[in-house]
């Protein structure tokens, strides 16, 4: 992640808030949150790290589903991410920001019985490393929850931005659009998790509905809210509000506009350190 491509800079944090957000990610943090509150409800004074917080989606969830006095460790390797969750959930009850790599997690102090990621590890240049450090800083029965999405075929939406954005480009188009749905294999999830030191991984597919009020709103969020944006700036055939206009007529056209109604899925992945 350190190429200035994979950077989530300038106002691409706003944008992928504020226009990702509401469809892709807060019904899965929803669902992960409960699962974070039911694994920690017999635990005395549980601590729950997040690797990866973005934005903050899944910190607002989980403050949400679990009781005020429980700390939450929220951190991001990207400055950009956390500053802009700060600016927009700063003000949640017992939450502590903090800038992290998510494949050292030595920095961190103390250890934690609950250890979360929403669609994070997908971006790891090392996953098991990643996830032996999630694993490292749990306590013995601790539990490590992990999601990914699913195959594109699955999530054809975002499958359908891709095949717009690939239109722009002489060659090599800007690959960001299908990196996240490139661990979708249960079997590969669970068999890092047990390489990490987790046992009884359980494995969860699900499809989620959104509806957003105009296809437009995704096709900005898919043009500008991601690093990709930074690849259309430079080699692009086309500007950036041109793909935007193409990608919105696509999605209306496969998807309804006024609302567009569309669907996703995503692989969790949960289990405890034995």
């Amino acid at each position: 992640m350190a190429d200035s491509h994979a950077q989530f800079s300038g106002n691409i944090p706003e944008i992928y808030d504020q226009h990702l957000g509401p469809a892709f990610f807060a019904a899965p943090a929803a669902h992960m949150a409960k699962q974070i509150a039911d694994a920690v409800s017999g635990v005395s004074n549980p601590r729950v790290l997040e690797v990866a917080c973005g934005t903050g989606i899944v910190t607002e969830a989980l403050r949400g589903a679990l009781a005020d006095d429980i700390e939450i460790i929220a951190t991001d390797l990207n400055p950009a991410m956390l500053e802009y969750a700060q600016s927009v959930r700063g003000d949640l009850a017992n939450v502590n920001w903090q800038q992290a790599d998510g494949q050292d997690l030595s920095t961190l102090d103390g250890a934690f019985d609950a250890v979360v990621c929403q669609f994070g590890l997908m971006f790891f240049p090392e996953k098991e490393k990643g996830l032996a450090a999630m694993a490292g800083v749990l306590n013995p029965g601790g539990t490590l929850a992990v999601s990914t999405w699913n195959s594109l075929e699955k999530n054809t939406l975002p499958g359908l931005g891709q095949e717009v954005l690939a239109t722009f480009f002489d060659e090599n188009p800007p690959m960001f659009l299908s990196v996240p749905f490139g661990m979708h294999d249960p079997g590969v999830v669970t068999a890092l998790m047990m390489q990490a030191g987790i046992d009884e991984v359980q494995i969860e597919t699900r499809g989620f509905e959104y509806e957003r009020p105009k296809a437009r709103h995704l096709a900005v969020g898919m043009v500008q809210g991601n690093p990709g944006i930074h690849e259309i700036n430079e080699r692009a055939n086309a500007p950036a509000e041109e793909i935007i206009d193409a990608m919105e007529a696509a999605m209306a056209r496969d998807f309804g506009d006024n609302p567009l109604r569309a669907h996703s899925h995503a692989i969790f992945a949960s289990g405890v350190k034995g």
